[in-house]
């Protein structure tokens, strides 16, 4: 059962060096509660001993108190950054740990990485009641940056957590990693982009989560009226193909489409349909300057031809005038010093000439 940890802190006596030393495993642990006290610490990671986050390390063992853990990052008011690399603990320390987290109005950056929350110890993952947990506790929090890598994360986990951080209206920064998003958690997404949720989303992140092209067209569909996102990532998801692509260019069209950066590598979408959807995509678009996949690792052979075109179609002097300007980079190569396409070379050299020509 869950603890209240603001009442019982009315009875103990917190300045206590004896009670600090009774509720860590270790002097660094002391060090930590102390610093978070006095309002020290602004970057924390929780996690194994070898932990190599650039943040100040609490690494859980036992004799830990998560929820005295908790209880002082709910009351940090300096504390900025908190990584969550790994959380070894039962069910009840887990909640007493959130309860805490749910009391901070300081976090701008929540990463949690490879974290099973106390829902399965032998497999690394947050179970749906832990997700409806951490999104309860990050419902009233200050957070610019949320960050979920390999939690084996569901579909029904991403949604509960996802619907939380669109509460906060400050949020930029959203990078969901090898987990299973799928279509469930892309219609959240979806919905919440196009109601006006997530208004100032900057770098959208959806790498290895399952996504096919039913998926995109979903998260496509809340896109479509969006003004603020600048990088979107889909790498990693082989299930999209070429066709689904398609589904992004009433987005890419928009007048009020900001997209600086598209990530495309390690997919199976990058084929000569794909180029084709990509080139028509860009055509109207005065915003992406950088689309980035692996052009010695695609399906593309005719689709250049249309990268080309887009880039200076000489088919009229109008269509000339019209081609897309803006444009800087078009494929790079993840292994350097791998044979390039010949037309993929010509792309590239047309992209430089143009570059220098308008310094």
């Amino acid at each position: 059962m869950s603890r209240n940890y603001g009442a019982l802190a009315r009875d103990c006596n917190l300045s206590s060096s004896e009670f600090v030393k009774n509720i860590t495993s270790s002097e660094g642990n002391e060090d930590i509660i102390w610093g978070l006290r006095c309002g020290r610490v602004d970057e924390l990671s929780i996690g194994e001993e070898d932990d190599k986050s650039d943040c100040l390390n609490f690494t859980v063992r036992e004799g830990d108190d998560l929820g005295w853990l908790g209880y002082y990052i709910g009351n940090s008011t300096a504390l900025e950054t908190l990584h969550i690399n790994d959380m070894p603990g039962d069910v009840d320390q887990i909640d007493d740990f959130l309860g805490g987290l749910n009391r901070n109005r300081s976090i701008q950056e929540l990463w949690i990485h490879n974290d099973d929350l106390g829902d399965d110890i032998s497999e690394k993952l947050i179970g749906d009641e832990s997700a409806r947990k951490l999104g309860l506790a990050l419902r009233d929090t200050s957070l610019k940056s949320l960050e979920l890598a390999e939690n084996l994360l569901s579909k029904e986990g991403f949604a509960e957590i996802v619907n939380a951080a669109s509460t906060q209206s400050q949020i930029e920064n959203l990078l969901v990693s090898s987990n299973d998003v799928g279509r469930v958690g892309c219609r959240t997404l979806g919905t919440l982009l196009g109601s006006g949720a997530l208004n100032i989303l900057k770098n959208l992140y959806l790498e290895f989560n399952g996504i096919d092209d039913s998926s995109l067209q979903t998260l496509a569909s809340g896109l479509t009226n969006n003004t603020t996102l600048e990088v979107l990532s889909l790498c990693g998801n082989r299930s999209i193909t070429g066709d689904g692509l398609r589904s992004l260019i009433p987005f890419l069209h928009s007048e009020s489409c900001s997209l600086r950066d598209f990530y495309c590598y390690h997919n199976n979408c990058i084929d000569d349909v794909g180029a084709v959807a990509l080139a028509d995509g860009l055509a109207k678009n005065n915003s992406l300057t950088r689309l980035w996949f692996d052009p010695t690792d695609c399906g593309i052979e005719e689709g250049w031809q249309s990268f080309l075109t887009l880039l200076c179609d000489t088919s009229s002097i109008n269509n000339t005038y019209l081609s897309n300007h803006t444009l800087e980079l078009i494929g790079e190569s993840c292994n350097y010093g791998s044979p390039t396409n010949q037309v993929h070379d010509r792309v590239r050299d047309l992209i430089r000439m143009r570059s220098h020509a308008t310094r």
